[in-house]
């Protein structure tokens, strides 16, 4: 069985992405296609949600902004589709502490 990928384990990732994006700027779905490719979702994760077009494990990475998490964390703010990251965020990218 494979084991599936928690919303937490997506919070470094997605901040290490938003240092390395230009102007620390990406767009959620341009986040989920690079977190798809590190992660390969398998399993339950990559099943399709019913009514919907996408995956568990790409609404994993949504709930990143409806749940505020890396608001809450200080690590980035949302923009218009997506996020873009704080002075907190890069110092925490370039730590071992997220």
């Amino acid at each position: 069985m494979a084991k599936r990928v928690k919303e937490p384990e997506l919070i470094r990732p997605t901040v290490e992405l938003l240092d390395a994006a230009p102007n620390g700027e990406m767009q959620t779905t341009d986040i989920i296609v690079a977190l798809e490719a590190a992660f390969r979702p398998k399993g339950e994760d990559n099943a399709i949600l019913d009514g919907r077009s996408d995956t568990k494990f790409s609404q994993k990475v949504r709930n990143l902004k409806s749940h505020a998490t890396l608001e809450k964390r200080g690590l980035a703010i949302r923009i218009p589709g997506g996020f873009r990251i704080t002075p907190a965020g890069r110092a925490a990218a370039r730590s071992a502490r997220i």
